[in-house]
């Protein structure tokens, strides 16, 4: 099921032409018998050479973990 992710990005402008990026987002959750937490984060760089075009560099990093809890048998746990 899709959830929403909580975060910030910051934006620092350096000049009109150069942007630097950072941003992290994530929930965790527990619903019924499954523990659950999302992590995104990730820093970018963008230059304009002119007007209309400009280059661009980025990262970014994801975690997802999901723990099945079901009475009575041993916990799974599944990592993406």
């Amino acid at each position: 099921m899709p959830l929403p992710l909580i975060g910030a990005t910051l934006d620092w402008y350096i000049d009109p032409r150069w942007k630097v990026s950072a941003n992290v987002d994530g929930i965790k959750a527990h619903i019924g018998s499954v523990d659950g937490s999302v992590l995104v984060a990730g820093v970018a760089t963008e230059y304009m050479l002119t007007r209309n075009f400009g280059l661009g560099l980025a990262y970014m990093y994801s975690d997802v973990s999901v723990d099945v809890n079901r009475a009575g048998s041993t916990a799974t746990s599944v990592g993406i």
